[in-house]
């Protein structure tokens, strides 16, 4: 009987939570938030999966970030979603707590995007302003600062690129199949990504491997 209630009561609570959600698509997989005060700037794409016990930081009210993820993301449990932070500020701390209830001046919010066919491990922080680009891999327990390129390895606090996972060539292909022409990414825009983050880098990346692994 118990165990018929609280059922009951989970399922109302989600069902409570994701009618006020800005978008959740029906053929998304998504569990209950541990923490999330603004449901309705969460965007849920189709066949998302989004697992247990993510955290979403967000400012109550407007302007807030929002958090968006596009169709084909699979994210594992434990994600956290910074999308404000607050103000620094030299005077008296007491002064600045004052001025923040009053108008939250000098906060910043900025979007999270996570684009087509993400992945991500578990306990992921995505912090305000970052794009996660198609198809990259983020590694579990990453802090990730910065926008990450489409197609990239990223693993670390801070996240740092260590690889991609399909070479040009390949990325074009694989685009042909799943995107019409206007929605796949130009091959020099590929080129320029593989060249700055993996053929300049492959030194340091040794060396951050070797650091972490």
């Amino acid at each position: 009987m118990i165990g018929r209630l609280l059922s009951i009561f989970q399922k109302y609570k989600k069902n409570r939570f994701t009618s006020r959600m800005g978008l959740l698509a029906p053929s998304a997989l998504f569990c209950l938030p541990r923490i999330c005060p603004t449901p309705e700037k969460i965007f849920i794409h189709n066949n998302v999966s989004l697992g247990p016990e993510s955290k979403f930081i967000m400012q109550v009210g407007t302007p807030s970030g929002k958090f968006v993820a596009k169709h084909h993301a699979s994210i594992g449990a434990g994600l956290t979603v910074i999308t404000n932070n607050h103000a620094t500020t030299g005077v008296d701390i007491k002064q600045w707590f004052s001025d923040a209830a009053e108008n939250n001046e000098g906060d910043t919010n900025k979007d999270v995007i996570v684009e087509e066919e993400v992945w991500c491990g578990a306990n992921v922080t995505l912090l305000l302003g970052v794009t996660i680009g198609r198809g990259a891999i983020i590694g579990a327990g990453s802090v990730v600062r910065t926008s990450i390129p489409p197609y990239s390895i990223v693993t670390g606090n801070p996240a740092k690129v260590v690889g991609f996972k399909f070479r040009v060539d390949e990325i074009i292909e694989h685009e042909k199949e799943l995107y019409i022409e206007s929605e796949r990414i130009p091959k020099a825009d590929l080129e320029k990504n593989y060249k700055k983050y993996f053929l300049d880098r492959t030194s340091e990346i040794r060396s951050y491997i070797r650091l972490y692994c």
